[in-house]
């Protein structure tokens, strides 16, 4: 991420008037027209992303979020993420190795500083909110203290913390629970090999019990699906589709060794429900189903492509060719596989990733 100017917009909140433009603290505006309900079967605002750019997803213009609804919002030059949630929209930046804040951006134009914060040392350490599958939990970490609380329209409440080994940060959540990562030693370009281990918040105080090997762990995933994680083999940077205890230690239950998949892999995407995982496996997007492959032991299908960008829904993800900037749609099942039609994506553009019940 580029270093850019203090984020502005946590000064305080304003609350905006349908249908027009008006400033928020740090220069955020909105513009909107009514919004669509996504729901229906009637054509989408001729405003919204989907009309634009063909895709069920919000886009980030340079510095303009577009919605799926056909709202407008103009943020700040320094924002460097944006994560739809239930409640509206996580925004802010990251800055190397400093503590961020985190701000909420309401759909009627409300935005609230979270006492939430966004620290990534090295790469292995998320530079952006950790949000759980659902969109309405939130974990961060300060100092030797991990939090975790639920996000509302009105900010975070119920929060719990807890204390922690110095390092330790929220890496992704499964369910209710937080993952937890540890760095402990160099890896390449960056990174850092990590110890991984898993926290409840409602259970109290985290009580240590690292798994060493896992890179990555997929999420985030929902209670209902399996949890799975990438573990290195004794061969080179090879590893296994292993299945996680996801409640008790990170410890593997089951493991479906496919050939060509790698630990460390940076070209994956776990679907909303957890159930279908993308990767880069032999040198080409594979489709897992995580409920089966155990069984199966093989790929569900290929993709087109060679970068996963973010899946739509359950069934339909958006990839994309490194040569031509291409965007495709890969569907379970086949049906409605093929390009997506619509304004092309430059280097100012961005999908915007969407976490919440749909």
């Amino acid at each position: 991420m580029t270093a850019i100017r203090n984020l502005a917009i946590m000064a305080g909140t304003l609350t905006l008037l349908a249908g027009c433009a008006n400033q928020l603290p740090g220069g955020l505006s909105e513009t909107s027209t009514p919004a669509a309900d996504p729901s229906t079967s009637s054509p989408p605002s001729p405003d919204s992303s989907t009309a634009i750019y063909g895709i069920r997803l919000d886009v980030l213009e340079n510095h303009t979020l577009r919605t799926i609804e056909g709202k407008t919002f103009q943020l700040p030059e320094n924002i460097t993420y944006v994560i739809r949630v239930h409640a509206g929209w996580l925004i802010g930046r990251s800055d190397g190795n400093t503590d961020q804040p985190v701000a909420l951006l309401t759909p009627d134009g409300a935005a609230k500083q979270l006492q939430a914060t966004v620290h990534q040392g090295t790469f292995e350490m998320p530079g952006i909110p950790v949000v759980s599958a659902d969109g309405t939990r939130l974990a961060w970490y300060q100092g030797s203290t991990v939090y975790a609380g639920q996000l509302t329209a009105q900010g975070l409440s119920d929060v719990k913390s807890s204390p922690a080994p110095d390092g330790t940060y929220p890496l992704t959540w499964y369910g209710n629970r937080v993952v937890l990562g540890k760095s402990y030693g160099d890896a390449c370009c960056g990174y850092r090999q990590a110890d991984y281990d898993v926290w409840d918040p409602a259970a109290g105080a985290f009580v240590a019990h690292w798994t060493r090997g896992l890179s990555p762990v997929y999420g985030p995933a929902p209670a209902s699906a399996p949890l799975f994680g990438a573990r290195a083999t004794d061969t080179g940077m090879a590893a296994c589709l292993a299945r996680l205890d996801g409640v008790k230690d990170l410890s593997t239950t089951t493991s479906t060794c496919l050939p060509g998949q790698y630990s460390g892999s940076l070209m994956w995407a776990l679907s909303p429900d957890g159930k279908h995982l993308v990767d880069l496996v032999s040198e080409k997007l594979q489709v897992f189903d995580l409920t089966t492959v155990a069984q199966t032991n093989k790929a569900l299908l290929d993709c087109p492509g060679h970068q996963p960008l973010a899946w739509e829904d359950n069934t339909s993800l958006l990839t994309q060719d490194s040569s031509t900037g291409a965007i495709t749609r890969c569907t379970i099942g086949g049906t409605g596989t093929g390009p997506v039609t619509g304004k092309a994506f430059d280097q100012t553009t961005r999908l915007v990733p969407w976490f919440a019940q749909r």
